[in-house]
């Protein structure tokens, strides 16, 4: 079996478009690596190395101890990273990132007898004293059939979020056809950033909101509601939003939704447990039938008006 450990620093485009294409062209089964997951020694007799753009400090003893075991050594880049004057222009932060984990260990890579792939042929006949091979780019599988969750709170939910996002890391382990969806600060996309299949949109105004829920791309709206004293004037008008964005929703059994939804009938009312919201996210994205029941009845009650 040819095998080989791709390293980088998380999924990542240089990886899905380039390097695991041509790795698995080349009959390759792969191990994707983050910077921070060091096999042992051994575990790397007779196969590939391939980094990706970047050089983990971590990794250089490992690969400089058994280089003699290692089938094949392969540095990739798709960015000009060996030169400073070609990223000088770039912030300062990103110019270090990139000198520290690229520029300086070119010679460590040539000492080590790597070989280069490169992305484009202006970086192939830049650096032709390297011998690189141009790897060309594939398209990337794009999933279907993804289930959409948003809970579009503002600055005043951030008590909401936090109590979320335990049960958001849950369903998207359980279920890898799902993305979520919050508007949230700099504070907020900093809280969630790690957590792979989570977007963050800036806060936007009034009109920029209305047709964003237009858009048609959204499954299930969340409404979850602490006890809390500036909780209690709130009224349902997210049971408004989550209709016009075409979703079922979740709400919070709590005054502003209690006398508005009708559990199981135009939405879901749930005590504020994680447990209990978890279970009923599962649920609803495996059972399009009944997601699309429910929404259908929320959406006779929002036009005749009877909540």
């Amino acid at each position: 079996m040819k095998l080989a450990y791709v390293v980088e620093q998380g999924e990542n485009p240089s990886s899905d478009f380039f390097v695991i294409p041509k790795l698995i062209s080349m009959g390759y089964e792969v191990t994707r690596c983050r910077h921070d997951q060091l096999p042992c020694p051994e575990d790397l007799n007779g196969h590939a190395v391939v980094f990706v753009r970047y050089i983990p400090k971590r990794w250089k003893p490992l690969i400089t101890n058994s280089r003699t075991s290692i089938s094949e050594l392969i540095f990739f880049m798709d960015d000009d990273l060996f030169s400073f004057t070609a990223f000088k222009g770039m912030p300062l932060r990103y110019q270090w990132k990139i000198f520290r984990n690229a520029l300086m260990h070119k010679g460590w890579l040539a000492q080590m007898k790597a070989s280069f792939w490169m992305s484009t042929p202006y970086l192939v006949t830049k650096y032709a004293s390297l011998q690189p091979s141009l790897i060309s780019a594939q398209p990337v599988e794009v999933p279907i059939g993804v289930t959409t969750i948003f809970y579009h709170g503002s600055a005043s939910h951030i008590a909401e979020m936090n109590w979320l996002l335990p049960i958001i890391k849950k369903v998207l382990v359980q279920r890898p056809n799902v993305r979520f969806e919050l508007i949230g600060n700099p504070a907020v996309y900093k809280k969630f950033r790690a957590v792979d299949r989570v977007h963050v949109l800036m806060p936007m105004n009034w009109v920029s909101y209305k047709s964003l829920l237009c858009t048609g791309n959204y499954d299930i709206g969340l409404a979850p509601l602490l006890d809390n004293s500036f909780n209690s004037a709130r009224s349902h008008t997210k049971f408004f939003d989550i209709t016009s964005a075409g979703a079922v929703g979740l709400y919070a059994n709590h005054p502003a939704y209690s006398d508005v939804i009708n559990h199981e009938e135009n939405g879901f009312l749930l005590a504020m447990d994680e447990a209990v919201w978890e279970k009923t996210l599962l649920s609803l994205i495996d059972d399009q039938p009944l997601r699309k029941s429910i929404y259908n009845q929320a959406l006779i009650d929002c036009k005749r008006g009877s909540v």
